[in-house]
């Protein structure tokens, strides 16, 4: 059996999810009664062998044969409907089970704030919902009942064989010790080449989805043969592992039946003795040579499930260290759902950093009033985005408080901020799905009207209905002929689509020219003239039209003042914008 520190680590791990697993006591328990009926009629056949054998055949009594052989008969129907209705209450349970931590994961992806997905690769969560948790689900459905079937078949098996022959009983005993000693040395090895070749599929699973997920930028800095050269390393790699798994399991299958058979010989040589001597029937023979089978059957089962438990120990410590993660931003209990009045934006004294010890920000202040239109700038890396993640809560300050409309974010619902707070981003992803569903968001409160309005306001209305299949074209179809100013004309429509009472453009039109991105803010304003609007812009044309600019100039200092102002009085802010007003002076 497989080394103990292994054993209780998985028992450890299995027993995490015991709670999954007791939602569904009452089919685990049918399952385990279908499998021990199951097991004890396969039990009853070899004893009904030695009954056809000794009484029937041998005593040539044909009333005996044959009604011992019916009895067979309806043992065999009997068992064959126990081991189906096994099957399905085992694959009812694992679906039920792989759905409920597949909603446990997500939820508790859900609450997680942004820190834990930076902190972690996209590919580790792309593994947890691919292959984690269907590996996690069957174990955590199978093994329990599994486990006390096999238990109860060895009791059993061992207990028939001590009533027909204790002798015979004492030498399998002392085979098994054997075995014992050769299963723990293969196992050992088999599970260390399991986790290494787990870990290596795992790391081949993050390079591809690095590679693909930007394979515009590794085709554009001709690095694909590169990378590809790499993941291929690895892929050989894996091959190799492989190879190894698949020797190590050659030689000692190839040495276990041998010795199974070995041992199976000398059981029959001793047996025959036995029989030829008169100490035991050539039925009774036949059932403990067919009671051995059995045995070894079942200790390979045994072995088996521990094996299991072992090898999916991995997939277990990732779904376990995911549900047990610590959620830094959450969800006050009973916190009210508010409905934005105005849509201001204020700093009090607020600090945050992204790690321990470096502040982005320290102890700074400032107030965007409701319905205004405001810029915020300032050189890369002082925090501008960092800002917006903070109005929106995907993070949690260090200390001091962000208000919306006067209320602390902490003292309201998600959905309050989420509902109202729209934000466009730099680099919009390009969704799954149709372009509608990219503007809603798969939301179903927002009609076509509503998305065919934000499309105009954001300019990018034209375009969609040109395409052949319109706002039902299918975005991943266009990967290679969207540009990145489409992908961003669409990203403000999703935001404008559910009409925000605060609209965070985060370089939302830095791959858009000068014109366009005037057209859409001169669009925004005249749609909806008392959204608070706020524009985190490195040009000069975004920080002119609007009513103030925030210049964050150090991570204690912002500045608000309007852009004629600031480019009289501040010489760092002249300097962020100097080409730019040469231009245009």
């Amino acid at each position: 059996m497989a080394h103990s520190g292994a054993v209780k680590d998985a028992c450890r791990l299995f027993l995490r999810f015991n709670a999954y697993l007791a939602r569904y006591r009452k089919a685990e328990a049918l399952l385990f009664l279908c499998g021990a009926v199951s097991m004890l009629f396969s039990l009853i056949g070899p004893y009904l062998g030695k009954l056809i054998l000794d009484n029937g055949i041998l005593a040539k009594d044909m009333n005996a044969f044959l009604t011992y052989t019916i009895i067979g008969g309806v043992i065999y129907i009997f068992r064959q409907a126990a081991d189906r209705g096994t099957l399905l209450l085992k694959s009812y349970t694992t679906r039920r089970i792989k759905i409920d931590l597949a909603r446990a994961v997500f939820k508790k992806t859900q609450a997680l704030s942004l820190r834990s997905f930076r902190d972690r690769s996209i590919g580790g969560y792309v593994s947890r919902f691919s292959s984690d948790i269907t590996a996690s689900s069957g174990i955590i459905a199978s093994t329990l009942p599994e486990l006390l079937k096999v238990a109860l078949r060895l009791v059993l098996i061992t207990a028939i064989i001590f009533v027909i022959n204790f002798k015979i009983l004492i030498l399998i005993l002392c085979y098994q010790l054997i075995m014992i000693v050769r299963i723990r040395y293969f196992a050992r090895k088999q599970d260390e080449l399991a986790e290494a070749s787990y870990k290596k599929g795992w790391e081949m699973s993050k390079a591809l989805t690095r590679i693909f997920s930007q394979i515009y930028i590794v085709k554009a800095a001709g690095s694909m043969a590169a990378m590809a050269r790499r993941y291929f390393r690895s892929f050989l790699d894996s091959i190799r592992l492989e190879v190894a798994v698949s020797k190590l399991e050659f030689v000692s299958e190839a040495l276990s039946e041998a010795s199974n058979k070995i041992f199976f010989g000398a059981i029959g040589f001793v047996g025959t003795i036995m029989v030829v001597k008169g100490r035991l029937t050539l039925g009774s023979l036949g059932a403990i040579l067919a009671y051995m089978s059995q045995g070894a059957a079942a200790y390979t089962a045994l072995v088996e499930i521990f094996r299991r438990m072992i090898s999916n120990r991995i997939p277990l410590e990732h779904t376990a260290g995911l549900l047990d993660a610590e959620i830094d931003v959450r969800e006050k209990e009973f916190a009210p759902y508010v409905n934005f009045s105005g849509g201001g934006v204020e700093f009090k004294r607020v600090s945050f950093g992204y790690d321990a010890g470096k502040d982005v920000f320290s102890g700074i202040s400032f107030v965007i009033t409701p319905g205004s239109r405001s810029a915020l700038v300032g050189p890369s890396g002082s925090g501008k985005t960092t800002i917006a993640n903070l109005i929106l809560r995907l993070y949690d300050t260090n200390s001091g408080s962000v208000l919306l409309d006067g209320r602390d974010v902490r003292e309201m619902s998600f959905k309050s901020i989420y509902s109202q707070v729209g934000l466009a981003p730099q680099a919009p992803p390009l969704w799954s799905g149709s372009i509608a569903e990219a503007i809603t968001y798969g939301s179903s409160k927002i009609d076509m009207a509503a998305v065919e309005h934000a499309a105009e306001l954001a300019e990018i209305g034209d375009f969609i209905r040109r395409l052949c299949g319109g706002y039902d074209t299918v975005l991943e179809d266009m990967v290679s002929t969207i540009s990145q100013g489409q992908r961003q004309r669409i990203a403000i429509a999703a935001a404008l689509a559910k009409r925000p009472k605060i609209l965070i453009m985060d370089e939302a039109c830095a791959s858009l020219d000068s014109g366009t991105e005037e057209r859409i803010v001169e669009n925004i304003m005249r749609a909806f003239p008392e959204m608070t609007l706020i524009t985190i812009s490195h040009r000069l044309s975004s920080a002119r039209k609007m009513d103030a600019v925030y210049f964050l100039k150090g991570p204690c200092t912002i500045i608000a003042a309007d852009h004629g102002t600031l480019a009289q009085s501040d010489a760092e802010y002249n300097g962020l914008f100097a080409g730019q007003l040469d231009a245009v002076r």
